[in-house]
């Protein structure tokens, strides 16, 4: 195989790939380029901007993804844990990946960030919401309520 990260990024995807329903090829695909360029687009552009752009401003097509499989495909990347993933901000990644495709298929969740803290550090976590509950939510959703909202879109 490769050596360094070229290698690593082989090895992922071939433990990836024996997990992939090869009729979603398509969209393992899309979620794995999401995966990958969003730290380069996030170091590009402010994230409000990354999330107007991925929110449709008129009534999306009726998208055929199934989102189980989408949570997946995103989880195994996180899985995989190749040495060029990033530990760091895993909520941000997997809620802004989310968000993009739950707006394409017409669900119309918002992104919060919030903060907490104690006198030693300082804790950031990202989630979903749909009706301004917890939506697919990896943390039980009363420990949500534990975070200081300081950044929500779209706003209300």
């Amino acid at each position: 195989m490769g050596h360094g990260l070229q290698g690593a990024f082989i090895r992922a995807f071939a433990q990836a790939r024996k997990q992939i329903d090869m009729k979603d090829i398509f969209l393992f695909a899309r979620v794995s380029y999401l995966f990958f360029i969003l730290p380069v687009i996030m170091h590009i552009k402010p994230l409000p901007e990354i999330l107007k752009s991925w929110t449709p401003c008129r009534p999306p097509k009726l998208r055929e993804w199934n989102i189980s499989k989408i949570i997946k495909y995103l989880d195994l990347f996180f899985k995989l844990r190749a040495p060029f993933f990033s530990r760091r901000g895993t909520c941000l990644k997997r809620s802004l990946v989310l968000y993009k495709f739950l707006r394409e298929k017409g669900i119309e969740v918002r992104i919060n960030i919030g903060v907490k803290g104690d006198n030693k550090k300082i804790y950031g976590h990202a989630w979903l919401t749909l009706n301004d509950k917890p939506y697919l939510a990896q943390l039980q959703p009363q420990m949500n309520e534990d975070f200081k909202v300081c950044f929500i879109f779209p706003s209300t």
